[in-house]
């Protein structure tokens, strides 16, 4: 078929079968085939979705390309992996280490990019650098505004 729709798909199976059912997925894909998931699981609603429609209570709360809305909803934050950081940064209201790294919480409105720029004019040896992701399931969460149901 040309659109292909499955509910819960990834419910109930072993890791070799899920495995089985993505390349399986990911092929029809390849093929211009059209997959609709109805799931809940949002790990694979990021690892094989282009394209989100997130509903609550039968209304649309949340409709897009799958990185953009990442893109809207990512926190104002970056994790830096250094041997060592800088404090009093421009832009930086908090840093956290965090297991070899650092986590910098960023003033509204400060570009990721001009901190990374500031910590190379300061010489600090950068080993990564990265905008903090945020998991779809808590863009869910936010959206739904976690009431009970």
């Amino acid at each position: 078929p040309e659109v292909l729709i499955l509910d819960e798909p990834f419910q109930g199976l072993d890791p070799v079968n899920t495995d089985r059912l993505k390349r399986f997925v990911g092929d029809l894909h390849e093929e211009g085939k059209t997959i609709i998931f109805s799931t809940h699981q949002m790990s694979m609603v990021e690892a094989l979705c282009e394209r989100i429609l997130l509903i609550n209570k039968g209304q649309a709360v949340l409709y897009g390309e799958l990185a953009e809305i990442k893109r809207q909803h990512a926190p104002n934050a970056i994790r830096v992996r250094a041997p060592q950081m800088i404090s009093d940064l421009p832009g930086v209201v908090e840093v956290e280490a965090d297991n070899g790294a650092f986590n910098l919480t960023l003033k509204e409105g400060t570009i990721p990019q001009a901190v990374l720029r500031a910590l190379l004019d300061r010489g600090v040896e950068i080993e990564s650098f990265e905008v903090a992701p945020v998991p779809l399931e808590d863009i869910f969460v936010a959206a739904v505004g976690g009431e009970e149901r």
